[in-house]
């Protein structure tokens, strides 16, 4: 009898995945990053924003654009880590002319080859969910400030947070979301992200039991700690004032 093909269901449309990734400190840990992200068949595009790297980032830099097709580097020198965001959505849109996963990462994070797969094919389970994020609470999932606090950290996750891990998502680029605000400069524009999701109607989903390492990244350690937290300090204030929220920093 021969097979009818009428009587098949049509295969789903696969979905491309842009990976975004501001870059500047972190030589290392971005090859072992992009060691797991090049593995992972879900993947179509990195966007390596080069946010004035030096030394052995810039020689790291030099050397991806040509060994692997997938990879392209734009320079973003002077831009903020929420207009590289946002560059990089709006190349993803561009790439894809229809529904695209984007993801955004940053190069001192690492997760085990397939995780990304894992986080889209859970994006694109429900129409309601428009972002996904590891499990902060696993054991394996840790942030480290120094080596010596391993067992510390491994025990208490990512310093008790419970909400989008703003180093590592995957959202639907073709949502009729705003673009995140760029009056953000250092923290906050993730929470003003999800904030937005919520006020669409949309859900966020945290995928249980899947692990994330996160190196508390050279930016933190080696810019100027005043100014750093002076610009905490207004993205707080300027968050509670556009949402008429009181949070706390």
């Amino acid at each position: 009898m021969g097979l009818d093909r009428n009587s098949l269901g049509k295969a789903p449309v696969r979905i491309p995945t842009v990976v975004i990734i501001p870059i500047r400190f972190q030589a290392e840990s971005l090859i072992k990053l992009l060691g797991s992200v090049l593995s992972d068949y879900s993947v179509d595009k990195i966007i390596l924003y080069d946010n004035g790297s030096e030394g052995a980032v810039g020689t790291v830099l030099h050397k991806l654009k040509y060994m692997y097709p997938k990879i392209t580097t734009y320079e973003a020198s002077g831009k903020g880590i929420y207009q590289m965001w946002n560059m990089g959505w709006k190349a993803a849109l561009g790439y894809a002319e229809g529904p695209v996963n984007v993801a955004i990462l940053n190069d001192d994070c690492f997760f085990w080859p397939g995780t990304l797969h894992t986080m889209a094919y859970h994006l694109r389970a429900s129409d309601k969910v428009a972002v996904t994020f590891p499990d902060t609470d696993v054991p394996l999932t840790t942030e480290l400030r120094e080596p010596e606090d391993y067992e510390t950290k491994v025990t208490q996750g990512i310093w008790g947070q419970g909400g989008m891990t703003g180093f590592c998502f995957v959202f639907k680029g073709e949502l009729s979301l705003p673009f995140i605000d760029e009056n953000f400069s250092w923290w906050y524009g993730d929470d003003d992200f999800v904030k937005q999701v919520e006020l669409a109607g949309y859900t966020q989903e945290k995928i249980i039991g899947l692990p994330l390492y996160h190196i508390w990244g050279q930016s933190s350690r080696l810019l100027d700690q005043t100014e750093i937290q002076a610009k905490i300090v207004r993205d707080n204030a300027y968050f509670n004032q556009k949402y008429g929220e009181s949070r706390s920093l």
